[in-house]
């Protein structure tokens, strides 16, 4: 690959703008030996023509990069020259017209436009750094420095040799580049060049069309505010700038009743009509061509005029030379989406069929994956995180409020049914009810006594304090029964070391141990709210763990939770799922990430819905 030239000239400042630069850009092209010399020199020229500090030009061809520089001043920072390279690079890729205005008034501003030399499409561009004369000033200027740049463009052609312009034609080109410098649009642009023409030729009707394809649609008609399509004269007029576009050169059909005289094999019956439908009128249609590309067709009726003369159709001809490539490229800047769409999917056509064998080959490989990512369906999967959890638990809290004796299990541990896991202190329980039993006692003998003595007041409180101590005498049994701490199923410790808590003080209802039964795990997904719609039970999916990345795992979810729950900081709703022949080395608390099949949908909704609904979130909020 070859390296990009670089060629930085110094220009004298305060040098006068060239008093015709269509005629030096003419010169230019015909004594420029190659693209590169040319380059240089219409660099300089364009320099010169806006006064600018600094330019650049760059473009490639098939023999490698070039890249020119023209520098006029010393004080200019390397700010104002890397802002210009990127612009240049925005112009070229983007193929349209840049502008940067400064800040502060006075100040400096960049402009750079795409550059077309030799090739139908752009292959590099300039930029220039120039005085900053206000918005409604600047647009002007760059308006007319496309207009130039797409003019120099046009006037390269290293195949073909050119011939020596006229002083009169390059009058009227430099006019007509003035001209579409001073409109903002195409459409104000194409009413000025019909006006223009208009008052020049002294036609009674002139008509311009843009070509689109192998159509023409007619943009302005002189004396009319309006063009209808469908009206007779119009469609008799699109019908013959069709008939010129494929010619490729002037046609007509003269007042005395005879054609005009050209080459072409088509007979001009169309213009024989058109002459015949303006009640026999000379009319003739001159095409636009830029780049060996038919751009516009205009078109001239003239009630008293005889003929149109070969030499008038010729010089008519080359005062809309430069015409062309301005409608081309303000054309270019003005296409809606569609439009732009269209070109660029007929231009990459034009490359598939112009392209090598093995490019077009590699092309039409990838025509099944478009159309299936336009037409295609597929079955959408919802990705989320998980966790593996047990699919049965049982907590096991402190009976009573007491002492800690000993613990028998750690975490981990497999038990069974009815085994022992940790036992409280039982001594001050079996004093209370040594107590408690010999009140008891007491209270039962006072009891038989106030019954053997006919004392009903005292064997009614002595029955009611004896209830009160066999009530206590039965509490204690039952906190000394359950002093012992037992498995209630079989199953795998999952929480509850209380080795460090032996000894202490154990609150009533505070968690001992958690156990989960059997072997069975369970899948709980944490889905955010966009993919927790869409998750349904009995739908089925995958996991895997960060344990074990390459080992997967199947899941069927059970049910999803309505309400949503804060996890880590995030709002997500919580589903569960049963495992399918779940792995040996799976265990609960291990996380991972699942894929849910939801249901079938269109494929570029797969890829394409998440920014959709966002962009749709975003619009209600406006």
């Amino acid at each position: 690959m070859s390296t990009p030239a670089t060629d930085t000239t110094a220009q004298p400042t305060g040098s006068p703008p060239p008093a015709d630069i269509c005629a030096a850009l003419r010169q230019a092209a015909l004594n420029a030996r190659d693209p590169n010399e040319f380059l240089a020199q219409t660099l300089r020229l364009l320099v010169e023509r806006f006064d600018a500090g600094y330019g650049l030009a760059n473009f490639e061809t098939a023999t490698g990069a070039r890249r020119h520089e023209c520098d006029r001043t010393a004080d200019l920072s390397d700010e104002w020259k890397r802002l210009a390279d990127a612009l240049a690079l925005e112009a070229r890729y983007q193929n349209v017209g840049k502008a940067r205005l400064s800040a502060s008034a006075g100040g400096q501003a960049a402009l750079a436009v795409p550059l077309a030399l030799a090739e139908q499409d752009p292959n590099g561009a300039i930029a220039v750094i120039v005085p900053d004369l206000g918005r409604v000033a600047m647009q002007a200027r760059l308006g007319e420095f496309k207009a130039l740049v797409a003019l120099a463009g046009s006037l390269y052609r290293p195949a073909a040799p050119r011939a020596a312009p006229t002083p009169a034609n390059e009058a009227r080109a430099s006019q007509s580049l003035t001209k579409a410098a001073a409109y903002d649009n195409l459409r104000h642009f194409v009413f000025g060049v019909v006006n223009s023409l208009k008052s020049r030729t002294g036609c009674e009707q002139v008509a311009l069309g843009l070509v689109r394809g192998k159509h023409v649609r007619v943009e302005c008609i002189s004396g009319l505010d309006d063009v209808l399509p469908r009206s007779p004269g119009v469609r008799e007029m699109q019908q013959a700038m069709e008939e010129c576009v494929d010619a490729g050169v002037p046609i007509g059909w003269q007042r005395t009743g005879q054609p005009l005289e050209t080459k072409t094999p088509t007979g001009q019956l169309l213009h024989k009509q058109w002459h015949q439908h303006v009640g026999g009128a000379s009319v003739a249609s001159i095409p636009l061509v830029h780049e060996d590309q038919v751009v516009a067709v205009a078109s001239f009726r003239a009630d008293t005029r005889d003929q149109f003369a070969a030499e008038l159709i010729a010089e008519w001809s080359a005062m809309l030379a430069p015409v062309a490539p301005v409608l081309l490229v303000l054309a270019r800047a003005e296409r809606g989406i569609p439009r732009h769409i269209a070109d660029r999917a007929r231009e990459g056509w034009r490359a598939v069929r112009t392209a090598p064998r093995f490019k077009r080959a590699m092309y039409l490989a990838l025509a099944p994956a478009v159309l299936w990512l336009l037409f295609g369906r597929t079955t959408y999967v919802v990705t989320v995180p998980c966790e593996i959890v047990a699919a049965e638990e049982r907590r096991i809290a402190a009976p009573f409020e007491g002492t800690l004796a000993r613990t028998l299990v750690l975490p981990g541990e497999h038990v069974r049914a009815g085994q022992l896991l940790a036992e409280f202190d039982t001594r001050e329980l079996a004093m209370k009810r040594s107590k408690a039993a010999a009140q008891l006692r007491t209270a039962e003998l006072q009891l038989t006594n106030a019954l053997q003595e006919q004392d009903t007041v005292a064997a009614g409180m002595t029955g009611a304090q004896a209830e009160m101590y066999r009530a206590e005498v039965e509490l204690l049994d039952y906190q000394l029964a359950r002093a012992k701490v037992v498995a209630p199923a079989a199953g795998v410790i999952l929480e509850g070391d209380l080795r460090r808590r032996i000894g202490e003080v154990v609150p009533l209802g505070e968690p001992l141990f958690t156990i989960a039964e059997g072997n069975r795990r369970a899948v709980e997904l944490h889905a955010p709210e966009h993919a927790a719609v869409l998750l349904q039970a009995g739908q089925r999916g995958v996991f895997t763990t960060l344990a074990q990345p390459d080992e997967q795992g199947q899941l069927k979810l059970l049910n999803v939770e309505p309400l949503a729950q804060v996890v880590d900081a995030h709002n997500v709703f919580r589903a569960e799922a049963e495992i399918e022949a779940a792995p040996d080395w799976l265990r609960v608390g291990m996380s991972g990430v699942a894929r849910v099949e939801t249901e079938r949908r269109p494929v570029w909704w797969a890829f394409l819905h998440r920014a959709i609904d966002a962009m749709r979130l975003q619009w209600w909020k406006l």
